[in-house]
């Protein structure tokens, strides 16, 4: 879901060519309506990095019908960090992403702020989704450190850990392969109640 790139929510990344007009959220409500579905979880879009104002519109436009999960900006100190999720929890979102390529220059997720953010959202009852793009076991150390440190915080891997790599592999179909190292460490997690 992102807007048209039309203000006042103009895109940070644009969105393919042919796909510019067509993720709104009013049209993702009308469709999913449409299906049947009763409700959706909208993550914050990429197209929109950390301005969460496009977001915002669509969880005050149908709030029976979409949550929200934010974006965090690794860059963020863990007091700032941990003020953003405050404000998201005061909006309704009801979880926050780490994308971990985008911690990778800041500490990666277990960073002062990954620690700081992943341990409010506990305390909040929030959820922490975590995306993986290049796999995750290059953040698996990471990862176990947050659930150790923080046992009362919900995680949810993406793509079930993008195990299948390259991370567009369902698009590439036998250019790409399964991780079978990868997916016995993501079955492994499960070891953890907090998965």
């Amino acid at each position: 879901m992102w807007s048209n790139g039309k203000q006042p929510y103009p895109w940070a990344v644009a969105p393919p060519p042919e796909m510019a007009d067509t993720a709104t959220y009013d049209r993702l409500y009308d469709t999913a309506r449409a299906a049947g579905v009763a409700g959706a979880l909208i993550v914050q879009p990429v197209n929109h990095k950390f301005d969460h104002s496009y977001t915002d519109a669509a969880l005050q436009a149908h709030p029976e019908f979409f949550k929200g999960m934010g974006l965090l900006d690794p860059s963020l100190s863990p007091v700032a960090g941990v003020a953003v999720v405050d404000a998201l929890h005061a909006r309704g979102y009801v979880g926050v992403r780490f994308n971990a390529g985008a911690f990778s220059e800041h500490g990666g997720v277990a960073s002062p702020t990954g620690q700081a953010v992943y341990a409010r959202c506990g305390e909040l009852g929030m959820v922490v989704g975590l995306m993986a793009f290049g796999g995750l076991p290059p953040h698996l150390g990471a990862i176990r450190k947050l659930l150790f440190a923080s046992p009362t915080t919900k995680i949810v891997f993406d793509h079930l850990g993008f195990f299948r790599q390259p991370a567009t592999g369902g698009l590439l179909g036998n250019d790409a392969a399964n991780d079978e190292t990868a997916w016995q460490e993501i079955v492994g997690l499960s070891a953890y109640p907090q998965v």
